[in-house]
């Protein structure tokens, strides 16, 4: 994850780009919302003094990529596809808003506008893991798998111990009828993150589609082991189920 501040008006805001969408962040599949502005002034007071910079200098890039990124986090997204926009128009250059503004578009389901402007952030800094796994994300989205394909192996080549890219890619493979080579993406999930519940439950499962359900057995078991204290999280609750489910079958067989 990375962290961006830039100092407006002795003002310090840190800008967290994350590897899926733009504020959120969560735990086995599950997202945290973003902050409503209406939860508190900080945001509010932000805008306003951001909004006042600009009055006297409308063609700060920087000052207007901070004013669309309070937006964003505000969930204000028309108006923080407006500032990434001008920004770009400012700077054409900065990729930090191609990708944001990308994001931006994901979330609006606008997602051909969204694979534009992260093409652009990659043209403009090709070493950015986060540009191409969203890319890789919005390709599937979009059902351009052979795209989405690429765009997942990049992100493992920059980095190999991208947990969640090798899951994707996995479940690609899998959705194309390759369970071999899913399983190769998952095995080396594992050897990254070996108590993942994603990995593990995705390991199991393509084992055992492959006709291998002793050899899965284990694999269940790992989520069962790995979910027991998360009962209030819907997603991992829904693999627990799953996985015991599917143990119990294995035992009666």
């Amino acid at each position: 994850m990375m962290k961006r501040g830039i100092l407006i008006g002795g003002l310090l805001l840190v800008l967290i780009l994350g590897g899926y969408l733009l504020f959120r962040s969560g735990g086995v599949g599950g997202e945290t919302a973003a902050p409503d502005a209406a939860q508190g002034s900080v945001p509010a007071k932000i805008i306003s003094s951001i909004l006042l910079h600009l009055e006297s200098q409308p063609d700060d890039y920087r000052a207007r990529y901070e004013l669309a990124t309070v937006y964003g986090m505000a969930g204000e997204y028309d108006r923080a596809i407006e500032q990434f926009n001008r920004v770009i128009e400012l700077n054409p250059g900065f990729w930090e808003a191609h990708y944001n503004l990308g994001i931006a578009y994901y979330d609006q389901g606008m997602h051909e506008r969204a694979i534009h402007h992260y093409e652009e952030s990659i043209r403009l800094r090709p070493d950015v893991t986060d540009s191409h796994f969203n890319l890789a994300l919005t390709y599937a989205s979009t059902k351009k798998f052979d795209l989405a394909i690429k765009k997942y192996e990049d992100t493992v080549r920059l980095d190999p111990g991208h947990v969640a890219a090798r899951n994707n890619l996995g479940n690609l493979y899998r959705q194309l009828n390759h369970p071999d080579l899913a399983m190769e993406q998952y095995e080396a999930a594992l050897k990254h993150q070996p108590d993942d519940v994603l990995s593990n439950f995705n390991f199991a499962l393509t084992r055992d589609l492959m006709g291998d359900a002793k050899g899965a057995q284990p694999y269940y078991e790992a989520v069962l082991r790995l979910t027991k204290d998360q009962t209030a999280n819907p997603h991992a609750r829904f693999y627990a189920e799953r996985a015991q489910e599917r143990i119990d079958e294995i035992r009666g067989e």
